[in-house]
């Protein structure tokens, strides 16, 4: 996507990591809160759970949320920070929908944004784990050009995407 915005290909893109440096503004759309999908956690009631319940050797993590979890966990001021920097996590590129599928076929653990889960069937959701304190989350911006002039369109958008977003939830 940052190849697309980098050759003038998009005018616009949302995205939750943008390694872009200059010559971009970023509109903040919303805040993507993080669960788990485990074939490895059992018994929790309401399906809520702590760091300290993940076997950071089973997650998964897709790679482009590696350093952002690091961060966050770090911030949290817990010692998983630690031990995401310590263990063997195998960092993975590719869709999520993918690392599902190797965790339904494997096992194991990944975080997920919440809003994928909207999309997951009712038997799928029963592997989402949600956390009772401390909440991970991403940040969602709405990425464009600086040469883009289409301000108005760009506001409306940012408008529409919030209102869709933020209220998403499964």
């Amino acid at each position: 996507i940052e190849d697309y915005l980098i050759n003038e290909q998009v005018d616009a893109a949302v995205m939750i990591n943008p390694s872009l440096t200059h010559g971009y503004y970023e509109q903040k759309l919303y805040k993507e809160k993080l669960c788990i999908y485990s074939t490895e956690l059992k018994n929790k009631p309401n399906n809520l759970i702590s760091l300290i319940d993940l076997n950071f050797n089973e997650i998964l993590l897709h790679e482009d949320l590696r350093d952002l979890l690091i961060r966050q966990i770090k911030d949290l001021g817990t010692r998983s920070s630690e031990t995401l920097r310590n263990n063997k996590i195998k960092y993975l590129k590719g869709n999520l929908e993918t690392l599902k599928n190797i965790i339904d076929l494997n096992g194991g653990t990944m975080f997920i944004p919440k809003i994928a889960a909207t999309y997951m069937s009712k038997e799928d959701r029963t592997q989402l784990f949600t956390f009772k304190e401390n909440t991970l989350e991403l940040e969602v911006n709405l990425v464009s050009t600086r040469g883009f002039e289409k301000k108005r369109i760009l506001k409306q958008l940012v408008n529409e995407l919030s209102n869709l977003l933020e209220f998403s939830t499964f």
